[in-house]
């Protein structure tokens, strides 16, 4: 049986957190086992077997001696609490596997999967809209596939970074006239500089099919943000230029 001070030091942990409260999960404490359950979705969870008695530890430890500066290793004996248990979200997989020594240390991972949690049902959204992206730039480049898959010439790469230059120009113009806040519009053309930088690099070693894939997709990605969107609405025409002639229109 978990004592009630312990199981009200794991309470007020919860509870002391900024995003969440103990009304926020279930907790469930059998068999010397305590299991704290997200009410909302029970896919997430903290489970974690508690020692009925402490165990008999060891650790080596460096000692140094003054005299000649010497450093010897030693080994010393202690008595400490194990536990053991999963958790979901962990740090880097859904499910992980945890073990450590001491009641602090059971507090301080469980102010972490706090924290995990968080940050899973935070990016969820952001998570899906990446996805929905991923798709749409599939779609567009599923448009590009009979383009040749020669290179350009020296000539057709020179014509593009010239096209590439008035596709930036206008967009600059278009953001100039919309955007109010300075700091706001020198990142957005700083970044839109960046991307468009980065295509006329890729004309010198990415053959046409797949320079137009990604031209398309860093359109797309860059047009469908958020912060980019309200705007950059029916800039389409901006982008019809640098198209094959075989393709109207990829946004």
């Amino acid at each position: 049986m978990i004592s009630n001070s312990f199981l009200f030091e794991i309470k007020t942990t919860i509870d002391k957190n900024k995003r969440f409260s103990n009304n926020d999960f279930l907790t469930i404490t059998e068999n010397h086992n305590l299991k704290i359950v997200y009410l909302y979705d029970d896919k997430y969870f903290f489970d974690i077997k508690i020692p009925i008695e402490t165990s008999k530890l060891s650790r080596t430890i460096n000692e140094t001696q003054t005299i000649g500066f010497t450093s010897t290793r030693k080994e010393i004996e202690y008595y400490e609490y194990e536990f053991s248990g999963k958790v979901c979200p962990g740090s880097i997989v859904n499910e992980e596997r945890i073990t450590f020594e001491g009641k602090s240390k059971l507090i301080q991972h469980l102010s972490e999967w706090l924290s995990n949690l968080w940050q899973e049902l935070t990016i969820k959204p952001e998570l899906r809209r990446l996805n929905e992206i991923e798709e749409e730039i599939k779609n567009i480049n599923e448009k590009f596939t009979n383009i040749s898959e020669e290179n350009f010439t020296k000539e057709e790469a020179n014509i593009l970074i010239d096209k590439l230059n008035k596709l930036e120009e206008q967009f600059k113009e278009k953001l100039e006239a919309e955007i109010q806040d300075k700091a706001i519009l020198k990142a957005t053309l700083a970044e839109l500089h960046l991307e468009i930088e980065k295509l006329k690099g890729q004309s010198k070693i990415l053959n046409k099919k797949n320079w137009f894939k990604s031209f398309g997709g860093k359109m797309f990605n860059w047009i469908s943000k958020e912060e980019n969107r309200k705007f950059l609405k029916d800039t389409g025409e901006f982008i019809k230029p640098l198209l094959p002639d075989s393709i109207d229109k990829i946004i």
